[in-house]
């Protein structure tokens, strides 16, 4: 009896289960999130057919090429080159042209006419804004400032349509950004864009950005950010960037191996921020050539939507150097192979070349053809002696 009375008086008694109110509360909140992505169909991705994310060509609106084949709208692009080569100035006038509606960098799809250097559907250019992390204010005005011709006369300044953005800043950080640079000029850069309006931004450059986001994990978050702005708000950006230092190497004498000159424009070349590549939605760069020191010629290197001109194929300008408000042509070469265009900028396009003459050693060719002149000037003495 005692035993029925103690069985009886434990009916309905579970052990202590400590899991439970765990489990109880993991499967109330499973029951809501399922109740929201019912409701709301929240997702982060949309599946459809394959067939069907390929919109018809009659559906299709034409992305306009701003620099020609290179860089089209809604591209982020990267253009890299040497130090001192001429990347600020060609951005520059990329931006005044895409400002104005001009086009006085001609592409090999482009040939060079009168038209080009006159404004077209101006009205209609989107705004452009030039990030520049390179130049102080005084250096911009120095360098687009012409001085007067005569005495009493006054400084002509160059106008410009484009919008520019430079660094005003004092170190200190925010308290909302609790310490953060990087939050900071991504922040900074954002309302750059939204005060400006700008559909097109061009930055200069890289290795130029505050404190540690010159670094390549900085310099990684930032273009992270500006490729999402980009696909959310339609904007077009060019990013600029220095190349590897130890690409090209001087001979030390006219006896070296050729090959230790120059070697082709590569993705290698960019090494330093090799993880910004994968990112970019194409990559170009800019090139000195061997031929004279005012000549320069861009490559393309990647393209995600648009096919890659052969190796041998770029384009050539002669570069009009800028020294205290003046603009010239330094150190010009004699004897050019190139018919020049005038152009009120500094880059004039020539025309589409191979980067192979762009890279031969016509010091050394020289020396070889005048070292095989005096044997041949040495045999004809040796049997004319005879």
């Amino acid at each position: 009896m005692e035993d029925l009375g103690r069985y009886a008086s434990s009916v309905g008694w579970e052990p202590k289960d400590p899991w439970k109110k765990l489990r109880e509360k993991a499967r109330e909140q499973y029951a809501k999130d399922l109740a929201i992505s019912l409701s709301y169909n929240e997702s982060m991705l949309e599946v459809r057919p394959a067939s069907r994310w390929i919109t018809p060509p009659s559906q299709q609106r034409p992305r306009r090429e701003l620099f020609g084949p290179l860089w089209r709208e809604g591209e982020v692009a990267i253009l890299f080159g040497p130090k001192s080569s001429g990347k600020s100035l060609l951005a520059v006038q990329l931006a005044e042209d895409l400002a104005r509606g001009t086009r006085t960098l001609l592409t090999a799809s482009s040939p060079p006419d009168d038209s080009s250097l006159t404004t077209h559907h101006s009205s209609l250019a989107p705004p452009v804004l030039l990030i520049d992390f390179e130049l102080s204010e005084q250096q911009f005005t120095e360098r687009y400032t012409q001085p007067p011709a005569f005495p009493g006369q006054r400084a002509r300044r160059t106008r410009f349509k484009f919008k520019r953005a430079a660094l005003q800043w004092d170190g200190r950080v925010p308290e909302a950004f609790r310490g953060n640079v990087n939050k900071f000029l991504e922040h900074s850069i954002q309302t750059a864009i939204e005060q400006s309006a700008a559909k097109i931004v061009i930055i200069d450059s890289l290795n130029h950005l505050p404190r540690n986001m010159a670094s390549s994990a900085g310099a990684t978050s930032m273009l992270k950010n500006l490729k999402h702005q980009a696909a959310r708000q339609g904007l077009s950006i060019l990013v600029l960037a220095n190349s590897n230092e130890t690409r090209r190497r001087k001979r030390p004498s006219l006896h070296s191996p050729l090959s230790t000159l120059n070697s082709p424009l590569s993705l290698r070349d960019l090494s330093a921020h090799r993880s910004i590549i994968e990112i970019a939605d194409t990559v170009f760069a800019l090139g000195t050539s061997t031929f004279g020191p005012e000549y320069r010629y861009i490559k393309h290197l990647a393209s995600r939507s648009t096919p890659i001109a052969p190796d041998a194929d770029v384009l050539t300008y002669s570069l009009k150097a800028i020294e205290n408000g003046k603009s010239r042509i330094e150190n010009s070469s004699e004897n050019s192979p190139f018919t020049i265009h005038n152009s009120p900028f500094s880059f004039t396009f020539l025309g589409p070349s191979s980067e192979s003459d762009h890279l031969r050693d016509y010091q050394r060719e020289a020396y070889e053809q005048d070292r095989a002149h005096h044997r041949e000037i040495k045999k004809i003495a040796r049997l004319s002696a005879k």
